[in-house]
């Protein structure tokens, strides 16, 4: 049990991704926990998952079927500031959820700490800050290889990927509400004039 060994640990040295989240189904937890099992036995690497959610009965049979107590770390209801220090000594942060349907603050809170955060492809994500090139960025939801590589690359790569979502970071903060009204309105004008040409042509 990872608790018994928890407070020796040093975690301003331990190399660890974040997984801020609750442990519900669309979560998407265990492909992390899969990505992580996959990284350790077949690629070599010394790394461990701190996430926020709990352990359910579907993950603490993974990780003991796969001996991954020690890797595999639920530090559940950290405070606001235990959760922004835990998340600022890592070395990436994973936003893994099948769906949300609004965009997360997570990459925010990340990116301002100067931490690089990789995504499951989501719709209200990719809408939001894939116009800029950023496949590095996106990992298949339902692929653990793919999430492998995507881990991989943002380590091997962290300083170039961090600056990159900086970038981003500091667009999204100059974006206003007038600018996201604006850009409903051009939605809206673009379905009008598509209806009225195919109406037209259709008479």
């Amino acid at each position: 049990d990872y608790t018994e060994y928890l407070p020796s640990l040093n975690f301003k040295e331990l190399k660890y991704i974040f997984l801020s989240t609750q442990n519900r189904s669309y979560k998407n937890t265990l492909l992390v926990i899969k990505a992580l099992n996959k990284l350790i036995r077949e690629n070599g690497m010394d790394i461990i998952l701190v996430m926020t959610g709990e352990y359910t009965t579907e993950i603490d049979e993974y990780v003991r079927d796969n001996n991954l107590y020690k890797h595999v770390i639920a530090l559940v209801r950290l405070p606001e500031r235990e959760h922004e220090a835990f998340m600022c000594c890592a070395m990436l942060t994973i936003y893994a959820s099948l769906y949300e349907g609004v965009f997360t603050n997570l990459f925010s809170q990340s990116v301002s700490l100067g931490v690089p955060i990789v995504f499951a492809k989501e719709e209200t994500l990719m809408e939001t800050i894939s116009s800029e090139n950023n496949e590095e960025m996106f990992f298949d939801p339902y692929s653990v290889d793919d999430l492998c590589e995507k881990i991989m690359f943002a380590i091997q790569y962290r300083d170039q990927l961090i600056e990159k979502q900086k970038s981003i970071y500091e667009r999204l903060r100059s974006r206003t509400w007038s600018d996201v009204v604006d850009e409903y309105v051009t939605v809206f004008r673009n379905a009008i004039a598509e209806n009225t040409l195919r109406s037209s042509k259709n008479s």
